[in-house]
């Protein structure tokens, strides 16, 4: 009788293959964040912008019960205020924003990274992180501002994630997830819209695909359509019960209606293309390998890319460009996958991704080591008057008390924010009085029977074209109205006066400075102050 061989024990893997591997997974995390805190690190104490003052007001209102919208003209979803909400929880000034911006920015490239993995593999996820972090630090795109483009990133990758991780096999409970998170995203920024769409009826025919059901696949469905109701109303609920909506739909959808038909498609595409081909060309060279290779999904993530530019294109805010960057890194993660292959690379992959990575990075090693002022003039320029906002927001508070009102003429919110100041009106930004829609005249109609109902105690003037953006065709109603009662009832108390390096508040300030100074601080004459109210 032949004796039976017993299989041969099996052996492990060696534990080394393992320790290599955790330790170079550690060490291209440790890159990828020092990478990231590099080009950010100078920027958390930059002055805020225009926006990011209007969502710190809008929030400040908040904090003490009073509706924003109907007392803060908002165009934004009110994702962003209850951001900026619980920043300021942990401090009034302009950091806590930006830190969580940050913390958003870093999340969404890690999201990015989880479904490259599923996609591409680890290398390809560590490329695609490696192509999103410079992106997200391209100047232009003023990408260390807290703004609503920024925070909108991680809930949309988040929804990409999801749908990655099983695809048409997901539970109701991932659909339920993905869609509490594409209305986040939405309510954040509603130009992530036709990427959510793109994602979705993928989504839906995988399932279908998967599963062959049409029971399965309408509760798959339905589960996501819950999940995304439950977050809206979540989010919107506050300001329902408050007054039904109306002020919110008034700001963020009625007026936006008319905004999103303002943009001038074709010269603002063209600008667009222009500034990424100039800046991004070592990303867009990469595409060319699709001429010869194309990868399995190739289609997917180009539909990606043309869904977020339909949501931008019209656009020459460039902020809204950040949408395209972790498709575009998914992209170009999947170029380099396929060139490495192909050619056997190995390890040299990470090489080629450190070389790109490199060239995307060098617009923006020249703010490594600014000063935030210097960040903010570099980015804005000089025309924009951020970085005196805070000189002139104290000498306000100083002028004033804080049951008065204080009037920013123009679109500097910020001011308004840093003095802890209401506004005689809800109309915080100009822009709805000035560009050319139905809305611009009642509006400064409005505007000015606020002014007259609630004279504010101080009215700061905002001197540069770019905080009215004025039009042949706008209305004269309100400039006409501020001339009259500038000169009648209020004294010029002083004004900023920029320079090359930052400039300085001059009080008085003598009339052949006037004319240079960005802001212009005017007080209500004692004869025509209101008692305390």
């Amino acid at each position: 009788m032949v004796k039976k061989k017993s299989p041969p024990a099996r052996r492990r893997a060696p534990q080394r293959v393992e320790r290599t591997a955790t330790r170079g997974a550690a060490a291209a995390v440790l890159v990828l964040t020092v990478l990231f805190l590099a080009v950010r690190w100078n920027t958390f104490a930059a002055p805020f912008e225009r926006d990011e003052g209007e969502y710190a007001y809008a929030a400040w209102l908040m904090r003490q019960g009073i509706l924003p919208y109907e007392n803060s003209f908002m165009q934004k979803p009110p994702m962003v205020i209850y951001t900026y909400l619980a920043g300021q929880a942990a401090s009034g000034g302009v950091w806590p924003p930006r830190v969580l911006a940050a913390l958003f920015l870093a999340g969404a490239v890690a999201c990015t990274a989880l479904f490259a993995r599923r996609e591409l593999g680890t290398s390809g996820a560590f490329a695609s992180a490696a192509l999103a972090i410079p992106m997200l630090a391209l100047p232009e795109l003023a990408p260390f501002a807290a703004n609503t483009e920024v925070f909108m990133l991680l809930p949309l990758a988040a929804t990409l994630a999801v749908y990655g991780r099983g695809r048409g096999r997901c539970s109701d409970a991932a659909w339920f997830g993905a869609g509490a998170l594409a209305a986040g995203a939405l309510l954040y920024k509603p130009i992530c819209l036709f990427v959510l769409a793109v994602l979705a009826g993928l989504w839906i025919y995988e399932t279908w695909r998967d599963s062959r059901s049409v029971t399965t696949v309408a509760r798959r469905v339905a589960s996501g359509l819950a999940g995304g109701a439950a977050a809206a109303l979540v989010a919107l609920g506050w300001f329902l019960a408050r007054d039904g909506g109306r002020s919110f739909w008034e700001a963020a959808v009625r007026f936006n209606a008319y905004y999103a038909r303002l943009g001038e498609e074709g010269r603002a595409f063209f600008a667009q293309i222009q500034l990424l081909w100039s800046q991004w060309w070592a990303l867009f060279t990469l595409f060319g390998w699709f001429v010869l290779r194309r990868p399995k999904r190739l289609w997917f993530y180009a539909a990606l890319v043309v869904a977020a530019w339909l949501g931008v294109y019209r656009s020459w805010n460039l902020h809204y460009v950040l949408l395209l960057v972790p498709f575009l890194a998914l992209l170009g993660a999947a170029a380099i996958e396929g060139i490495a292959d192909y050619f056997e690379l190995g390890s040299w992959r990470y090489g080629m991704v450190a070389v790109v990575a490199g060239v995307l990075a060098l617009p923006g090693i020249r703010l490594i080591g600014m000063a935030p002022d210097a960040i903010a003039r570099s980015i804005y320029g000089s025309s924009n008057p951020f970085v005196e906002s805070e000189a002139v927001a104290r000498r306000v508070a100083e002028l004033t008390r804080p049951q008065d009102f204080v009037y920013v003429a123009g679109s500097e919110p910020q001011i308004l924010y840093h003095a802890r100041r209401r506004s005689p009106t809800r109309f915080v930004i100009s822009y709805p009085l000035m560009l050319e829609t139905p809305l611009a005249l009642p509006y400064q109609q409005e505007c000015v029977r606020d002014l007259e109902r609630n004279p504010p105690a101080a009215i700061v003037f905002a001197r540069s074209p770019l905080s009215w953006l004025p039009r042949p065709n706008s209305p004269k109603v309100l400039m006409d109205y501020l001339g009259r009662t500038l000169q009648s009832d209020y004294r010029l108390v002083g004004g900023f006066v920029p320079d090359a390096v930052r400039g300085a508040w001059e009080e008085p300030i003598p009339s052949d400075h006037q004319e240079r100074a960005s802001l212009l601080v005017f007080q209500r004459n004692a004869a025509h102050a209101k008692p305390d109210h």
